[in-house]
């Protein structure tokens, strides 16, 4: 009776490992397992289909990001700041794997109705600055950063020594601005589109006292016109700028 319900056992297990598409495996004389047991070599087909809708998404939003920003001419000026590293003492700042100065940089805007001193601005995820302080003279179309937050140490032969807190140098670093960012600019789109997402930095309107103007009390529509004489012709309206 024992001997059939194990014959019986064994035609079962045959059974379910052929139903499965699993070849049973042979075992030797302590019972463990003797040969090889099939395993399936195919990988399944990529998605193409997924792969390409994924493909024209990303297109089309890198297509929308760059018109918002070609949307901006004319009222938005941008400017890059590449900025080696340096300590507090103005000595290069060596990346201790590669042996070469680290490169940062500031991608900047600034729109017509913006003051023209922006200190203690901080820089987000800087591979070496923290922040910096930054002014506009719309009559040279520049930006002059004079102003850098540097962490605080010394950089020696075995690299950087640093202490606790942070250190401002004093610096002038001129660039241009120009009405769009120039391609071989070290700042992406999605970067350009966070800066225009940032707080405004207006100028406050001045009204001298005893003076209305019905379709422009504060004197703002007046102040913008003098401010975009200024960008436009710098030569004729400095004396006004």
């Amino acid at each position: 009776m024992k001997a059939t319900r194990a014959i019986t056992l064994a035609v079962f297990l045959a059974s379910v490992a052929a139903v499965s598409g699993i070849s049973p495996a042979r075992n030797d004389e302590v019972g463990r397992p003797k040969g090889k047991v099939d395993v399936p070599t195919e990988t399944l087909p990529p998605n193409q289909a997924l792969r390409d809708l994924e493909a024209r998404e990303l297109a089309e939003r890198r297509q929308a990001e760059a018109d918002y920003i070609k949307a901006q001419r004319g009222s938005v000026f941008f400017a890059h700041v590449p900025l080696p590293a340096v300590d507090r003492t103005g000595q290069p700042v060596r990346d201790p794997k590669t042996h070469q100065q680290i490169m940062d940089g500031a991608c900047l805007i600034w729109k017509r109705h913006w003051v023209y001193d922006n200190p203690n601005v901080p820089i987000a995820d800087g591979a070496w600055y923290q922040g910096l302080s930054w002014k506009v003279n719309p009559q040279s179309g520049q930006v002059t950063v004079y102003q850098l937050w540097v962490p605080n140490g010394i950089a020696t032969s075995d690299g950087f020594k640093p202490e606790n807190g942070t250190a401002i140098i004093r610096v002038n670093i001129a660039v241009p601005l120009f009405d769009q960012p120039k391609p071989e600019w070290d700042c992406s789109n999605e970067t350009w589109i966070s800066v225009l997402s940032a707080e405004d930095r207006y100028i406050p309107p001045v009204v001298p006292w005893g003076v209305s103007n019905s379709d422009d009390p504060y004197g703002i529509k007046r102040r913008e016109k003098v401010r975009q004489n200024c960008v436009a012709n710098p030569q004729v309206y400095h004396n006004r700028c």
